[in-house]
């Protein structure tokens, strides 16, 4: 009997530790489910009281800075005439780009910003 569960083992032991695994982490999330539902709501808020002063910051967004370097490039065989910012990806061939001073030179030239340089 204990050579058959041997053998059995031996031959189906990858299989049977992937399915232990799958027990494993079904009974974990089945637990951690239960435990979600027995634990309140207002357990896990903190009182204001326990928050420390330096931990009342409030962090605003700021503007999106703007770049250093205000060239913008495009393709001269481009049939979309779009411009990328210098520091987007492009793969424009070296012979092919054309460089304008700002964003302004390349919409007066009758380009547009590429979809994928916003």
């Amino acid at each position: 009997m204990l050579s058959k569960i041997h053998q059995f083992v031996k031959q189906y032991g990858h299989d049977l530790f992937v399915g232990a695994c799958l027990i494993l982490v079904a009974y974990i999330s089945y637990n951690l489910g239960l435990a979600q539902r027995v634990i309140p709501k207002s357990a896990a808020i903190l009182p204001e009281s326990s928050v420390l002063p330096s931990q009342k910051t409030i962090f605003k967004p700021t503007a999106t800075p703007k770049p250093k370097d205000p060239r913008v490039v495009a393709s001269k065989n481009s049939k979309t005439k779009s411009y990328y910012y210098s520091w987007c990806t492009n793969r424009i061939k070296a012979e092919n780009q054309v460089w304008f001073g700002t964003e302004i030179e390349a919409q007066k030239a009758g380009y547009t910003l590429a979809g994928n340089c916003s």
